[in-house]
């Protein structure tokens, strides 16, 4: 049997808004005024010092990645600053982790794995691996025949099945 499923009115509700929209996109570089640029910066690297994250600081100050790029790329003092406040973060995650080995609570097994992902050169895997590229390696084994012909191992194969 199937069930019957009546018809519902068009919805009245619309989707909440996006609570941080992105007000400024590469598009817009040229447009932005210098002191707001000046915030904006400054509000970035506040961010980035909160949570070491790029793309979330940027949508949190309400620009894209690429309009960060464009500053990055342009504005060495601010790379500086930014790099500055992403590596304090990440100290001050590490420092946690250390405090938190000695203590119950908290996830301590999630802040390893952040940690080994900002700070690979330090948490990475010790494991080397070797590969050969555009080499051919000859196998150690030697190759011997069956005694009597190609028939005889017919015949023998069938008599045992």
């Amino acid at each position: 049997m199937v069930p019957k499923f009546e018809k519902l009115p068009p919805s009245t509700q619309q989707a909440p808004s996006d609570p941080r929209p992105v007000k400024y996109r590469l598009a817009d570089l040229p447009t932005i005024p210098e002191e707001t640029v000046g915030e904006l910066k400054g509000r970035y690297v506040a961010a980035m010092r909160a949570t070491a994250k790029a793309s979330l600081s940027a949508e949190r100050v309400g620009v894209t990645w690429y309009v960060v790029g464009a500053w990055l790329e342009a504005d060495g003092g601010f790379r500086e600053d930014v790099e500055h406040a992403r590596q304090c973060r990440i100290d001050e995650i590490e420092a946690d982790l250390e405090g938190s080995t000695n203590r119950s609570g908290g996830d301590v097994t999630a802040r390893i794995f952040m940690l080994k992902g900002m700070r690979p050169e330090k948490y990475q895997e010790r494991i080397v691996q070797q590969t050969f590229v555009n080499q051919v390696v000859e196998p150690e084994f030697e190759v011997k025949g069956v005694e009597g012909s190609r028939e005889d191992r017919g015949e023998a194969a069938a008599r045992t099945h």
